[in-house]
């Protein structure tokens, strides 16, 4: 292990709340780490909101972004900085005893080919406080198959 002082891990945090309203960015930066599958530096932003409409009932949202599509690209086709990797949707309720919530998530693999299979998931969660979870989830990939998105 160098001890150059060299950064190979950066998170960066901003989150606010306004009422009802929530919102924070996430900026992340990691060097290769081909132990963990990862060979290539990889960075990207999250940007995610929430909203309370009263005091059980919330929904939320997720877009992240990954710029290491663009640094590492090495295809013919160009990819752009700020290239969609994912997005989350989701709602639920919430008391004192129980919160369930059901997300969609909608993720595309770390590859510039122009055609792309996405990877969506729905999870249905149920948490009871005093018995502990239960977490249901389904992928639904193989129902959309390739999309022919280009990224």
């Amino acid at each position: 292990v160098p001890n150059d002082m060299h950064i190979r891990r950066l998170d960066l945090l901003a989150s606010a709340g306004f009422g009802d309203f929530t919102t924070s960015l996430q900026y992340a930066r990691y060097e290769a780490q081909p132990f963990l599958g990862y060979d290539k530096r990889r960075e990207g932003i999250v940007a995610s909101t929430g909203y309370s409409f009263d005091k059980n009932y919330f929904a939320n949202g997720t877009v992240i972004f990954d710029m290491s599509r663009h640094l590492n690209n090495t295809g013919n086709t160009s990819s752009p900085l700020f290239s969609v990797a994912g997005i989350g949707l989701g709602a639920g309720y919430r008391d004192e005893c129980t919160t369930l919530t059901v997300n969609f998530t909608s993720t595309y693999p770390q590859n510039t080919t122009a055609a792309s299979t996405r990877n969506q998931t729905i999870i249905l969660q149920l948490v009871l406080r005093t018995l502990g979870q239960a977490k249901v989830s389904t992928a639904v990939s193989a129902l959309t198959g390739t999309d022919g998105v280009s990224h």
